[in-house]
């Protein structure tokens, strides 16, 4: 009977600091990437964490969530769930900083992708060319219905906004790192 007692009491106290991670550090949802004018845009929103994280799973494993993909043009607006990975943009935050900074002007680019089965599979890929413009090009696939539809796009990317963008994500992961106590994102 006092065993279940404390493991109640863990739980209780484990839902409670998750919930206010989620009211006091990070705002959510929180837009990581947004790229485009009003005529064609594309936003990539961390909207939720994951039900059910405790102390353990997020020590063990890190923090997780979902991600949106919003597209809109010209009388088209999509907005729902994809599969990616706070790890996999992680990794896409420093790749995108390394071509915008270090290789600005050598054909270089910056791929966000998830691990799932082709053509389920997620992809954003920020490609610069030799004078330095800026084309940003995606694939996502609706996971709220069984990936039967989704959108793929291709638009030039106003290189002012690129820094913005590398801030953003920079913020975010700081802080993740504030809520879980290290950089280990998976």
């Amino acid at each position: 009977m006092r065993r279940g007692h404390v493991l109640r009491r863990f739980h209780i106290i484990t839902k409670e600091a998750v919930t206010a991670f989620n009211t006091d550090i990070i705002e959510l949802p929180c837009t990581l990437i947004d790229i485009g004018e009003k005529d064609e845009r594309f936003t990539l929103i961390f909207d939720r964490f994951d039900e059910g994280l405790t102390e353990h799973s997020v020590k063990s494993h890190g923090l997780s969530g979902i991600f949106k993909a919003v597209y809109k043009c010209r009388g088209m607006d999509c907005c729902f769930d994809i599969d990616l990975t706070i790890g996999n943009l992680y990794y896409f935050s420093y790749d995108l900083d390394t071509a915008w900074d270090i290789y600005f002007g050598r054909n270089s680019k910056a791929v966000l992708r998830s691990y799932g089965e082709p053509p389920f599979g997620s992809e954003l890929i920020f490609a610069f060319n030799e004078i330095g413009k800026c084309t940003v090009s995606g694939h996502f696939m609706n996971s709220e219905y069984g990936f039967r539809n989704g959108i793929s796009f291709e638009m030039a990317a106003d290189n002012s906004v690129i820094s913005s963008q590398i801030v953003a994500m920079k913020n975010f992961f700081d802080k993740l790192d504030e809520i879980q106590g290290n950089k280990n994102f998976y």
